[in-house]
């Protein structure tokens, strides 16, 4: 049980440093109005080394509760295996229980550890304080979120649809003829191959949450603090701009003012406090 929660929780630790340096590049291009800084510079490194000395302790916070939460409900699983259905029903049926409380729990530590480390990864602060604010600014902005999540979701279904159809169609091309048939009167080898590219392109489209995540927090400030006059242009791209139809009154420069700068993780200021 123990190494169970062990590699459960290095795992969780692994993944929530890989989300939350994205998270900070997706910030850094949001905020600087050059917007090929990502591509002109070698920045990951950098970013990652500031994730790691300065945000270690929300990711090792967040880590830790997933960890545990993926640890009972394996338990629980293996409980269910090993116990006789058949000569103990009332326990069966509170294992189930038990099984669906810890899905919804753990749905639920994986929203607020997501949202968590963006909140972190973009103005900085502890773990119980990033949880704080990002649950405020969703619920400012559930309408806004609401149109976003749906929108997201569905273009990554589509996605992961896509490349499980491509990912069987080139299997069939590498199969002998004379094979296909047996492989159609078995369906095990289909579902089997379907799961994997399934997981696979579930693992591909990860960081785009991060980055979704990341880009609709820092749109949800900016539309707060700048107006889109000359005096408080927004930082969004100009796609984005047209897209949401908030647009800046004079598509000039942005000017930089080293006081006045959004804060996230390389910046000491932080504009909500300041206002």
């Amino acid at each position: 049980m123990f190494l169970i929660f062990v590699f459960f929780w290095t795992m969780d630790l692994l993944i929530g440093i890989c989300k939350m340096t994205v998270s900070v590049c997706a910030a850094i291009w949001y905020w600087n109005t050059d917007k090929t800084i990502i591509q002109r510079t070698i920045i990951l490194s950098k970013v990652l080394k500031k994730v790691v000395s300065k945000a270690i302790g929300t990711i090792t916070k967040g880590s830790l509760f997933l960890s545990i939460s993926e640890a009972f409900s394996k338990m629980i699983t293996v409980s269910l295996f090993t116990i006789n259905k058949s000569q103990d029903n009332a326990l069966t049926f509170w294992l189930y229980v038990l099984k669906v409380l810890m899905f919804l729990i753990k749905r639920f530590l994986y929203s607020i550890t997501n949202n968590t480390y963006v909140e972190v990864s973009i103005y900085g602060g502890n773990f119980w304080k990033g949880a704080q604010k990002a649950f405020l600014l969703l619920m400012e902005n559930s309408q806004r979120l609401l149109i976003v999540d749906t929108t997201a979701t569905m273009l990554v279904m589509i996605i992961k649809l896509i490349v499980v159809a491509l990912g069987l169609i080139i299997g069939f091309f590498y199969i002998d003829k004379n094979k296909i048939t047996d492989l159609l009167n078995s369906m095990m080898p289909i579902v089997i191959g379907y799961y994997m590219l399934y997981g696979l392109a579930q693992q591909l489209m990860d960081p785009y949450y991060s980055i979704n995540n990341s880009i609709f927090f820092c749109f949800c400030d900016d539309t707060v603090y700048n107006d889109g006059s000359q005096n408080k242009p927004y930082y969004m791209s100009y796609a984005l701009q047209l897209a949401t139809r908030y647009i800046n009154t004079k598509l000039t420069s942005i000017p930089y003012n080293n006081e006045e700068k959004n804060h996230h993780i390389y910046i000491e200021i932080d504009k909500r406090n300041n206002t």
